[in-house]
């Protein structure tokens, strides 16, 4: 599960690493605790076979959804499954992260263990967007794929967001589905590294950059 991501990138960075088209640029800001329900760029066809860069609601939410109360915000959806449905054949995204969380259970409270490249790069995350009819205004909402994990985060978590590689990020938006869909079974991230963080990140009042500093490991010896 990802529930939590850190991007600090401004939108006029992102549009450059993306290859976006457009002057009409989202209005970001740097975060470092970016939570489920929050607003956060993707990156999506634009048509024509260029890239856009837009704002959309961390919540993923189809026709299905008819209202929001007593509903928990959907922010992930299995890879292996969606892969097979008709929003993954026409809806795909790319999510720009600096890093991403996932936490240990261990004890009363889960341990955060923050995932970034090496070389403090940003990133993209497979996910698939939806347009939701809302009582008064069209929202643009979108849902982070997770798979299996890979050894660098099958120690903390037993699932974990699809990175898809930059060398893929075309045919991630541009692909037929079939094609597309072999990218869910790969989930390597060489040049990229773990490090446990505190606990603050655990609450969605704090946002700030030490939430990313490294801290003594409080977790036992991961690899038992």
């Amino acid at each position: 599960m990802c529930a939590r991501a850190a991007l600090t990138k401004t939108a006029s960075e992102l549009a450059k690493l993306f290859g976006t088209k457009g002057t009409n640029l989202p209005n970001i800001r740097a975060r470092w605790n970016l939570c489920p329900t929050d607003t956060a760029p993707i990156v999506r066809d634009g048509g024509g076979g260029e890239r856009e860069l837009v704002s959309a609601i961390w919540d993923y939410r189809d026709g299905k959804v008819a209202t929001l109360k007593g509903r928990r915000p959907l922010i992930n959806l299995r890879g292996e499954s969606f892969r097979g449905t008709r929003s993954f054949a026409t809806s795909r995204c790319l999510v720009p992260v600096d890093g991403f969380y996932e936490f240990r259970k261990t004890g009363a409270k889960p341990l955060p263990y923050y995932f970034t490249r090496q070389d403090g790069g940003a990133f993209a995350l497979g996910g698939v967007w939806s347009l939701w009819q809302g009582e008064t205004e069209t929202l643009l909402t979108y849902a982070v794929l997770t798979v299996a994990p890979n050894h660098l985060v099958g120690a903390i978590h037993d699932r974990m967001p699809l990175v898809i590689d930059e060398s893929n990020w075309g045919a991630w938006l541009n692909a037929p589905a079939d094609q597309a869909a072999k990218l869910v079974a790969t989930n390597k991230m060489d040049g990229y590294e773990r490090r446990p963080v505190s606990t603050r990140v655990n609450s969605v009042k704090n946002d700030d950059a030490s939430l990313i500093e490294p801290v003594a490991d409080a977790g036992t010896d991961l690899f038992g």
